[in-house]
C-alpha cells in the first residue's frame, strides 16, 4: 500500500513554547503522537514529551519490520515501561501519550486514545467519556467564575476552573488502561492496554483519503486550511474553550491556541 502525505502540520499551542505533539512519516507508516500535559502528581518521572519521543523512536526504527501494528503498540508500551522502571516510577504515574497510526503493510489504522481519524468522509472522534466529563466540569466552573464577576482575560491568566477539576483529572489518570472500568481510556504509559481500548480499522482497497490529527483541534475538516479556520474562529469567540465541545484548558493569551496540534492528510493507494 502506498502512502502519500498531502498536507502536514505540527505546531505548539504558543509560539516559542515546547511542543508535546510529534508527527512520524516514513515510507511504511504515518503517525500522530500526542504527549500528555504534565500534572502536579507526575513528579519527576517520565514526561509526556519523553514518552512521545520514545514512541517516535520505536516507530522509526521498528515500523518497517513489523507486519502487525498492534505489536508495534505493545513494543511502545514495553519501552516506556522499561524507562519508567529505570527512573523508579510506577507505570501508572507520570508521562503518557496517545497515538493514531496508519500502517501501510497491513492497510490498518490503529488508535490509542483521543486523536481524530477521518477516512474519506467518515469522521471518528476519539474523545473519552472521562475527558468529556472533566471538560464539562471545567466549563461549569468557568461559567460560575464569569457570573461572579471574573473577566475572560483574568480566567485566561489564572484558570481557576482548571484548578477546580484537578481531582477529576487525577481520577482520569488513575483509570487509564483499566481492564474493566467503563470510564477507562487508552494511552501508552507503560501499562498493558486492554484489547477493548485498542481501536483498529481496515482500509478498503483502492485509493482512500485520510486525515489523522491530535485533539488540539476541537473539530476537523477535510483539509488543513479548513481545520485551522475552524480552530481560529472558535478561539476568537471562545478563548476559554467552554462552548460545546469544551476543553480541559483555555487559550492562555491572544494568538495562542489551547493545546499543541498536529494534522496530516494522506492519500492511501492500492496494494501492490
Amino acid at each position: 500500500m502506498s502512502i502519500s502525505v498531502l498536507e502536514a502540520s505540527c505546531r505548539p499551542k504558543d509560539a516559542g513554547q515546547p511542543n508535546l505533539d510529534r508527527l512520524v512519516t516514513t515510507s511504511d507508516l504515518v503517525a500522530v503522537v500526542d504527549g500528555a500535559t504534565g500534572k502536579p502528581w507526575h513528579g519527576e518521572c517520565l514526561t509526556g514529551a519523553e514518552v512521545a519521543d520514545l514512541i517516535v523512536d520505536v516507530l522509526e526504527t521498528r515500523g518497517a519490520e513489523s507486519s502487525d501494528p498492534v505489536r508495534l503498540v505493545e513494543r511502545m508500551t514495553r519501552e516506556v515501561a522499561r524507562l519508567k522502571a529505570r527512573r523508579g516510577a510506577s507505570v501508572t504515574l507520570g508521562g503518557a501519550a496517545t497515538v493514531a497510526l496508519v500502517h501501510g503493510l497491513s492497510r490498518t489504522v490503529v488508535r490509542i486514545g483521543d486523536p481524530w481519524i477521518r477516512i474519506n468522509d467518515r469522521v471518528m472522534p476519539g474523545r473519552s467519556e472521562a475527558e468529556t466529563a472533566v471538560a464539562r466540569a471545567r466549563a461549569l466552573l468557568a461559567h460560575r467564575a464569569l457570573a461572579a464577576g471574573m473577566s475572560v482575560e483574568e480566567l485566561r491568566r489564572d484558570d481557576v476552573a482548571r484548578t477546580g477539576v484537578m481531582d477529576l483529572l487525577k481520577a482520569s489518570d488513575e483509570l487509564r488502561n483499566h481492564p474493566t472500568d467503563p470510564w477507562a481510556h487508552a494511552a501508552i504509559d507503560g501499562s498493558a492496554i486492554p484489547g477493548r481500548l485498542i481501536e483498529t480499522w481496515s482500509l478498503p482497497e483502492g485509493v482512500t483519503e485520510m486525515v489523522i490529527a491530535s485533539d488540539g483541534y476541537p473539530q476537523i475538516g477535510p483539509d488543513l486550511s479548513g481545520t485551522e479556520s475552524l480552530l481560529s474562529r472558535r478561539l476568537d469567540r471562545d478563548p476559554l474553550m467552554i462552548e460545546d465541545p469544551p476543553a480541559t484548558k483555555p487559550s492562555p493569551r491572544p494568538g495562542a491556541s489551547f493545546d499543541d496540534r498536529t494534522f496530516v492528510k494522506l492519500s492511501v493507494g492500492a496494494s501492490g
